[in-house]
């Protein structure tokens, strides 16, 4: 060695000192050839090519979760590995590697633990990954807390250290093994939840995987040129990756893969039936003679039923969905545990229903029992109609809405179910008692419905524009339909009678073909479809009207069925796929969610005897002379009748006299009964708000309030109380909007997050609601004076 390599050598052991027990040959960096030319020392290799390996890796880490991230988080947290895994690798070169690592992983955790941004980063994050395993899964895991636009990039600046510190970890330790998992374990994460881009993850992760095989068989990199040439490609394929990221678009074909392996492991764990589970493409699959469900009768029920399996709330591109899992946060967060607390479970609010009249008074509703084996149905679903009572030997899926989902890992064979045994309740009205004050089992449930069916009315009435617009022309044109004049009723007798005009009904149909818009396909040029097509249309016709509805499919046991049943004294059915059916449900206020088939040949029209359906024959495609005449169903407008009116017989003067006599001491008799039945509930009321039970007092105080700002004309909604806030000054001039908000978060506090008010804070609410009363602004007229009186008990 020549005089300028032993200079050089000197000055590069000078700056980097020697461990006292490592060996010599880690201090030599560059180290000169004897043609001249230099190479890079063991330590310098390794040095590099662990760099190179931790970049890669890191890059492909913050690609898997680059769709979880905020605006700028996969760029903080690679800007921050990048850079602690630099200072790592400096550090190792004084044996302090370790010690750092420890260091950064455990200020990043101090950091999560003691700062807000921190901890509602790392919120926002799970709360990502926890909605994509929700969707992929058909799960419900409730997201974390964190307050909309509290979360910064300084979490991904924490995670990026961690990550960081982990990934030399392994890579110190020579782990090919624990990277290995490391990678395919990001990579799938990445590609079963969509997370990030899954194609760049597996490039980066690999390349990563391959730097580290290499040093761990004895490979560096030996000259300068070597290093800068590896350290390039790493940057550009770290820079091609990236920047895929940002155009990345799920492939088709990788689509299309995992909905396979996904389908394939549904299949293995519940079965699969003929039933298409939303998908309008599938439908022509439905039927079939292969069995389903065995049923066993105690007791046959006097009406069809309904075995409800999916419920699709949202349709978009032929297919129906469940509801997401954001139909469960934001303002509804909690809202099913307050409701299972009160009592009410949406799957069986027509059990809640009756068991409170029968509190009122009313007549116990008859039940029966039947068993039923999944022999070949989807046992992801545990099938009961809507007067579901107690499913017993079946663990359901709680804090969902729609279809009862089986929770065990293989879903449900065999279980028992009870069922009130209600007849025609499509035609059955809200009981009176609800709109009256009464035992502590109505208000409960009455508050709960209430509550329930703000729910309901937020996320059961979506439909398209075009959809809207096509429904409306073709079922609910203004020449024969009087939107003013109709009610449940008649519009659900309106929607039969037009789709079964429009479209007739055929066990075997044709796909509806992909990219066009299902309802146009089927009411304009298909013109025939089976029992999904038919409820397809009803749903979007019934929230066309105002009437939330939703999409079901199961099984249908037929009045026929029932009444062989009945006849010849046998108790069991086996029902195939040519029982298997669609329909919709409606939500009637008060009542729950109703079956309403719309499918022609499936239901009974309760026509009067002079009540006809007047249709649009360029619509119906028939000739003028075989229409019907001019009538009316419900709110169909109809011919009027312009009949002469008779002659008043004068021998009936007495006799009207009389009626009239009676009539006003029937009304003084009224009054004696309001007057009386006003005092007994402003009773109750007072006892109730001055209640030392801060769960009575708090629900009186709400109460109390929405009914005075309903009877002042504030447009006041028990499930939204803050909509109205803006409009109270109208009404109260002497009231500050935010005074409003803030009793209305005590009350919040206090009935959903059980949260007990403080005594100042009683009082606060107890004040303002005291305000709210007596400066209720007068009665606009007589008849809102009699119904802030009688009615409102005011």
């Amino acid at each position: 060695m020549g005089a300028r390599e032993n200079i050089l050598v000197s000055a590069l052991q000078r700056f980097r000192p020697a461990p006292a027990d490592g060996p010599a040959g880690r201090t030599v960096v560059l180290r000169a050839r004897s043609d001249g030319r230099r190479r890079l020392g063991p330590a310098a290799g390794d040095a590099l090519a662990n760099l190179l390996a931790s970049a890669l890796l890191l890059a492909g880490l913050a690609c898997a979760f680059s769709a979880c991230c905020e605006p700028g988080g996969a760029a903080a947290f690679l800007v921050a590995a990048l850079a602690t895994a630099t200072v790592l690798q400096l550090a190792s070169a004084f044996g302090r590697g370790r010690l750092l690592a420890a260091a950064a992983a455990a200020m990043a955790v101090f950091a999560t633990i003691a700062l807000p941004t921190v901890r509602a980063g790392l919120f926002a994050f799970a709360n990502q990954l926890i909605a994509r395993f929700d969707e992929t899964f058909d799960a419900y895991a409730a997201l974390l807390p964190v307050a909309e636009g509290a979360a910064g990039p300084v979490f991904y600046l924490a995670a990026g250290a961690v990550a960081a510190a982990l990934a030399w970890l392994l890579l110190e330790r020579r782990s090919l093994v624990g990277l290995a998992l490391a990678v395919l374990g990001c990579g799938a994460v990445c590609l079963w939840l969509r997370a990030g881009a899954a194609v760049p993850v597996l490039v980066l992760g690999g390349g990563g995987w391959l730097a580290a095989w290499h040093l761990a068989v004895g490979g560096r990199l030996a000259s300068p040129g070597a290093a800068a040439a590896s350290c390039l490609a790493g940057v550009a394929l770290m820079a091609a990756c990236m920047g895929a990221v940002g155009a990345y678009e799920p492939a088709p074909a990788v689509d299309a893969l995992r909905g396979a392996v996904a389908a394939g492991v549904d299949e293995a764990r519940f079965g699969d039936d003929a039933l298409p589970e939303g998908d309008l493409a599938e439908v022509p699959g439905m039927g079939g003679d292969e069995e389903r469900l065995a049923v066993t009768f105690e007791g046959v029920p006097q009406d069809q039923v309904g075995l409800r399996g999916f419920v699709g709330a949202t349709f978009a591109d032929g297919a129906w969905e469940p509801l997401d899992h954001a139909a469960y946060e934001g303002t509804w967060t909690g809202m099913f545990a307050w409701l299972s607390e009160q009592g009410f479970q949406p799957a069986k609010q027509r059990a809640s229903l009756d068991d409170a009249s029968v509190a009122n008074g009313g007549q116990p509703t008859g039940t029966c029992t039947i068993s039923l084996e999944a022999v070949g149905a989807d046992r992801a679903y545990v099938y009961a109609p809507y007067s579901l009572r107690s499913a017993e030997g079946a663990s359901i899926v709680g804090g969902r809405d729609g279809g009862t989902l089986a929770e065990g890992l293989l879903g449900e064979r065999s279980y028992r179910i009870v069922l009130d045994d209600v007849a025609d309740a499509e035609y059955q009205d809200a009981p009176a008692w609800l709109l009256e004050g009464g035992s502590s089992q109505q208000e409960g449930y009455a508050a709960a419905e209430s509550v329930y069916r703000a729910f309901v009315h937020e996320h059961y009435l979506d439909v398209s524009e075009a959809d809207r617009e096509l429904v409306m022309r073709l079922l609910f044109d203004e020449e024969t339909w009087d939107a003013e004049a109709a009610d449940f009723h008649s519009t659900v007798s309106r929607v039969r009678a037009m789709l079964a005009t429009l479209a007739s009904y055929a066990d075997e149909v044709e796909a509806p073909p992909a990219g066009e818009g299902f309802l146009a396909w089927f009411l304009e040029d298909a013109r025939e479809g089976n029992s999904a097509y038919f409820s397809t249309a009803a749903v979007a016709a019934l929230r066309a009207q105002g009437i939330p509805a939703r999409y079901v499919e199961g099984y249908r046991i037929g009045e026929d069925e029932l009444a062989r049943l009945a006849a010849s004294g046998e108790n069991r059915l086996v029902l195939t796929d040519a029982d298997a059916h669609a329909w919709a449900e409606a939500y009637r206020d008060g009542i729950g969610w109703v079956p309403v088939d719309a499918s022609p040949g499936f239901y009974e029209q309760p026509y009067a005897a002079d009540e006809v359906v007047e249709v649009n024959q360029g619509m119906a495609g028939g000739d003028v002379a075989d229409a019907d005449p001019a009538g009316s169903v419900g709110g169909e407008r109809g011919a009027e009748d312009e009949g002469a009116a008779e002659n008043a017989d004068p021998a009936r003067v007495a006799a009207v006299a009389g009626a009239l006599l009676a009539l006003a001491a029937l009304l003084g008799v009224a009054v004696v009964v309001l007057e009386a039945v006003r005092a007994r509930r402003r009773r109750l009321r007072a006892a109730r708000l001055a209640s030392p039970d801060q769960d009575v007092a708090v629900g009186a105080l709400f109460d109390q309030m929405a009914l005075v700002l309903r009877a002042a004309g504030t447009p006041f909604s028990a499930g939204f109380p803050l909509e109205c806030a803006a409009q109270l000054p109208e009404t109260y001039p002497d009231i500050v909007t935010a005074e409003y908000e803030r009793v209305v978060d005590l009350m919040q506090r206090s009935r959903f997050g059980g949260k007990l008010l403080r005594e100042h804070e009683m009082r606060t609410v107890r004040r303002f609601v005291g305000r709210l009363t007596s400066g209720m602004p007068a009665a606009r007229g007589v008849r809102e004076r009699l119904r802030r009186r009688y009615r409102d008990a005011l």
